[in-house]
């Protein structure tokens, strides 16, 4: 949720540990009908793909189901967005295919444990 955005959809992420902060993809953004012009440029971030263009929103909050009635939310400082600004369209659909990305400014609140099929998050 980010309701300064406006945002209460929700929006299935990649438990990655090397990604320092947690980010919305673009093809989650546009889902989302995020407006880029409110939100305010950041560094590009730098992955496996190359260099994308990073931009925050400020305070946010996760919330995530914890069992079909139960939910715990977590407070970000700032939540991330990227999006590829190339005019190369190949860079483009490369871009569009990426996930969000639940990072280690999350993770490093919780214990992360791995199976063949699930990850779990535990306080």
């Amino acid at each position: 949720m980010c309701p300064q955005l406006g945002i209460n959809s929700p929006v299935r992420m990649v438990v990655d540990t090397g990604a320092s902060c947690t980010v919305i993809s673009e093809r989650d953004a546009l889902r989302l009908n995020i407006d880029y012009s409110t939100l305010t440029s950041e560094p590009d971030a730098l992955g496996v793909g190359g260099l994308v263009k990073c931009y925050s929103a400020g305070q946010a909050a996760l919330t995530f189901k914890v069992s079909r009635n139960s939910w715990h939310t977590e407070r970000l400082d700032s939540l991330h967005f990227l999006k590829c600004e190339s005019d190369d369209p190949i860079e483009r659909l490369s871009s569009l295919r990426l996930s969000s990305l639940l990072g280690i400014d999350i993770l490093d609140r919780y214990s992360v444990r791995f199976t063949r099929t699930k990850t779990y998050l535990e306080k």
